[in-house]
């Protein structure tokens, strides 16, 4: 079985930063909604953004393709 899906890491010294930062490492322990919120609204966009080009784009080149070898 595999630790992570085990739960191993989820502890406090694997969820922070001390392993690449040393004593200057951090954890975050509190998160308020509105900065989750915030932090996570662009990319969110970003993504639906680009797999509806990515689907769009595919589409329409499998179209261009596919319209030339009809018999």
């Amino acid at each position: 079985m595999h630790l992570e899906l085990a739960g191993f890491y989820n502890n406090c010294w694997c969820d922070s930063t001390y392993l690449s930062k040393g004593a200057a490492g951090w954890i975050l322990l509190f998160v308020v909604s509105n900065h989750t919120t915030q932090a996570t609204t662009a990319p969110w966009v970003g993504s639906v953004f680009l797999s509806a080009f990515v689907g769009a784009s595919s589409c329409g080149l499998f179209w261009l393709y596919c319209r030339g070898n009809r018999a």
